[in-house]
């Protein structure tokens, strides 16, 4: 089973402080309807009634959308378990050089000779292995210092090469702009971030959900702030004191939610029409705007309507199933049990 190691405790409570936070600005609203009626000039009351009730049915079937969706889990394919069997060669062929080079440094031979550090010799060792594997080798693939397989492929649109990486734990070439979620334990195609509260990974295939989540939240905020600060403005001085003061509540609640909100809907849909993530820009280069973030994402980047409308909805549930049986198959090709089922 995948680990979904997110911490109870943070995730209820800040289920309960989001869920406290709308239940008591709209009850304020449901409950002294019939008080702002009696101040309402321009009878809208009702009309902004229904929108936020209909701004928070929005912003719970997007919510339910965002958590239970399939994020952009990536499936592994039979390039991927070719990858593997060849990195597990590789691996192996990399170590039976660097312990043959140990034990040639430790021969008083080589004493006068000059010595390479390990460092010189483990790069030697690594483009040695791949040039005598001929998959490897037409691949171009390479590892750096830390561990991490990796493998050039053509861009023909922009006629440009692209290095993807090999992630170890999902057994898969990762593509490019997608992230491997240790939270949720699979790689996900445009990963954004990875949202504790709902529980989900925010990528390609639900990153839309997620806006009108941000969006219609903010707009129901809006307008319970709006009319909440109407009907205060309205009430005769001190009034307010004795009677109304779960409509202060609402007004305050919704402030800060509008405040919170608003930014953050605002920030998101920015990256999302101008085609970067989160952990793009997090990750730039110092001293790099947006443009530059931007400008590196575009060559793998998709059009806003090919984003919105055209990646597939199915539930997570149905990914993560999916992406198990391949690890089981690739797990028993890596064994030997299966290794004719592969199509070279």
């Amino acid at each position: 089973m995948i680990a979904h190691r997110e911490r109870a405790t943070c995730r209820t409570t800040a289920w309960c402080i989001v869920g406290a936070s709308t239940a008591s600005s709209s009850a304020s609203i449901l409950l002294f309807r019939e008080e702002f009626r009696r101040y309402d000039d321009l009878g809208a009351v009702g009309v902004v009634q229904g929108l936020i009730c209909g701004f928070a049915f929005v912003a719970l079937v997007a919510l339910w959308l965002t958590a239970y969706g399939d994020p952009g889990v990536v499936i592994p394919d039979d390039a991927d378990d070719r990858g593997a069997m060849a990195i597990a060669r590789l691996d192996a062929a990399v170590q039976k050089k660097l312990d043959n080079w140990t034990e040639k440094s430790c021969s008083a031979d080589d004493e006068s000779a000059p010595r390479r550090s390990y460092a010189d010799h483990l790069r030697a060792c690594i483009e040695d292995a791949v040039r005598e594997d001929a998959e490897a080798s037409a691949l171009r693939m390479d590892r750096d210092y830390g561990g991490t397989w990796t493998k050039k492929i053509e861009d023909d649109d922009v006629s440009l090469t692209t290095t993807i990486k090999f992630c170890s734990s999902c057994k898969l070439w990762r593509p490019p702009m997608s992230s491997h979620c240790s939270t949720c334990g699979y790689c996900v195609r445009r990963f954004d971030h990875h949202c504790g509260v709902l529980g989900n990974c925010v990528g390609e295939h639900n990153h839309r959900f997620f806006l009108a989540l941000l969006t219609s939240s903010a707009l129901m905020g809006a307008l319970v702030f709006v009319v909440s600060a109407y009907a205060l403005a309205k009430m005769p001085t001190g009034e307010w004191r004795r009677e109304y003061a779960y409509v202060l509540l609402a007004c305050a609640l919704s402030g800060a939610h509008v405040v919170t909100i608003i930014g953050f809907a605002w920030t998101h849909w920015v990256m999302f029409l101008l085609d970067f993530t989160t952990k793009s820009y997090a990750r730039r280069a110092p001293g790099s705007s947006i443009a530059d973030v931007r400008r590196a994402s575009a060559r793998h980047g998709s059009s806003v309507y090919a984003r919105c409308c055209a990646v597939p909805f199915r539930l997570k549930r149905a990914a993560e199933t999916d992406f198990l049986a391949r690890r089981r198959r690739e797990a028993s090709i890596l064994s030997g049990a299966d290794a004719s089922a592969l199509s070279v």
